[in-house]
This record gives C-alpha cells, sequence and structure tokens, in this order.
C-alpha cells in the first residue's frame, strides 16, 4: 500500500474553491476517465467540507477522500499495492489537476 496526501493552496472564497471540486469530481471526472474507471461514487458534505470518492481502475479499487478548506483542498488516498508502482505519477497528475482548478 501506497498513500497518496497533496495539499494544493488556493485564493479562492471556500464556497468557489468547493463549488470548482464539485464540478470536477462529480462531473468532469467520470465523463473524461468513464473509459478508464468503473464504479465510480462520488459524495461531498458540505457541512463538513468533506468529500469521498471511491472507483475501480483496472484491477484496483481505490478510495480517498478531499478536504475543502477557506485555503487549501487536500486529496488523501491509499493505493493498493497493485498500483503503488504510480504512486509519483498519481501524485503529478492530481497536483496538476489542482493547480488548473483552483486558479
Amino acid at each position: 500500500m501506497a498513500n497518496i496526501n497533496v495539499r494544493s493552496p488556493h485564493s479562492l472564497s471556500e464556497a468557489e474553491a468547493r463549488r470548482r471540486v464539485e464540478r470536477l469530481l462529480a462531473t468532469e471526472v467520470p465523463q473524461e476517465f468513464g473509459g478508464q474507471i468503473s464504479n465510480y461514487h462520488y459524495t461531498f458534505n458540505a457541512n463538513t467540507g468533506r468529500g469521498t470518492l471511491r472507483f475501480r481502475a483496472s484491477v484496483a479499487t481505490i478510495q480517498g477522500t478531499v478536504v475543502v478548506k477557506a485555503n487549501y483542498v487536500e486529496v488523501s488516498c491509499t493505493l493498493p499495492w497493485t498500483v503503488a508502482a504510480f504512486k509519483h505519477s498519481i501524485e503529478q497528475a492530481i497536483k496538476t489537476r489542482a493547480a488548473k482548478v483552483l486558479a
């Protein structure tokens, strides 16, 4: 298992950051990666500012959390050993996408 924890700063209002993250995870990710992932499930609790996601990619089920705060968004997940070798690539992809979404 490999842990990923990416914290991306932003200068948006918390509500705007939440709106952008919601759009990304609820709409864009399933559309963009629909052919590569299955069983995609995402929920967000506006009261806590915390979301959870779960999906299957190839032979691995990946689960994670997203926390939206006033000045950062944090993405955390544990990768199963079957995809742990891709940890660095996945972290970089999260950082790049977060920077675009939160710009």
